[in-house]
């Protein structure tokens, strides 16, 4: 039976009060050097000005970590206090950040349909398949309302894909560290969330008057080595042989004028 926003959205919440302060070991630090990678032509396209970034869905602060020094301000909101206290513990001290970062508790569809700002770089990034697909066009086009003129925003979730297509090289390089993988050490319900396919991503965007200035794909690339030089060196190569097809899409988009 499928489940209703707020019961989605509540799994969700309790997913990640529960394995909040595992996230970090589990989910980023495993995809850090591939994720640099995906994000670095993103600091070409963000808005001239500097003003003001929202990380909606932010999770543990990955976005506002990349990108939050370029802004003025940066509003960051998320249902989970738990992923929120590691956010602010983990970015506390970090440089062009301090005193800058306003947190908000608050579900996302609360936040951007009441919100008065308007931002100049909104991210949702590892957000939006966490939604019912029935429920994508209505929170991009919240989003939407909230973009400065001129502003842009940046998503990136995982789509829908066929495992035939993961590249071999991809799949040899991943396997020393699928082999050795550990997850939560907490026994948390999986949320209620599943990649999306490309067309729909496309489609959603198209309606909502969000035109793509910039996409790509990627697939996950995952350290052999502790992130040592062979990985800093490695992932980014096999990351330009292997993108095509990627299980992960990035896009970058502006509001039609």
């Amino acid at each position: 039976m499928e489940l209703t926003r707020d019961q989605r959205s509540k799994r969700d919440l309790n997913h990640h009060e529960i394995i909040a302060d595992e996230y970090e070991r589990v989910v980023n630090a495993p995809r850090a050097l591939a994720n640099s990678a995906l994000f670095r032509p993103v600091f070409g396209l963000l808005p001239k000005a500097r003003g003001k970034m929202l990380d909606i869905g932010c999770g543990s602060g990955q976005m506002t970590q990349r990108f939050g020094a370029r802004f003025d301000t940066v509003t960051a909101v998320d249902h989970s206090s738990a992923m929120l206290e590691v956010a602010k513990a983990k970015l506390a001290l970090l440089p062009g950040l301090a005193g800058k970062v306003t947190w908000v508790e608050k579900d996302a569809f609360q936040f951007a349909g009441n919100t008065q700002a308007k931002f100049d770089f909104i991210c949702a990034v590892g957000f939006l398949h966490h939604l019912a697909p029935a429920d994508l066009t209505e929170m991009l086009e919240l989003l939407t309302a909230c973009l400065a003129p001129g502003g842009r925003m940046v998503f990136a979730e995982p789509l829908e894909f066929s495992p035939a297509d993961e590249p071999a090289l991809a799949r040899w390089w991943n396997k020393p560290f699928c082999a050795q993988f550990t997850g939560y050490t907490k026994d948390a319900e999986d949320p209620d969330e599943g990649p999306i396919p490309l067309a729909v991503m496309h489609a959603v965007l198209a309606r909502v008057g969000l035109n793509i200035v910039y996409q790509r794909r990627a697939w996950e690339l995952f350290p052999r080595f502790q992130g040592n030089l062979v990985d800093k060196i490695m992932i980014p190569l096999l990351d330009i042989f292997t993108r095509r097809n990627g299980v992960v899409g990035m896009f970058v988009v502006q509001a039609s004028l």
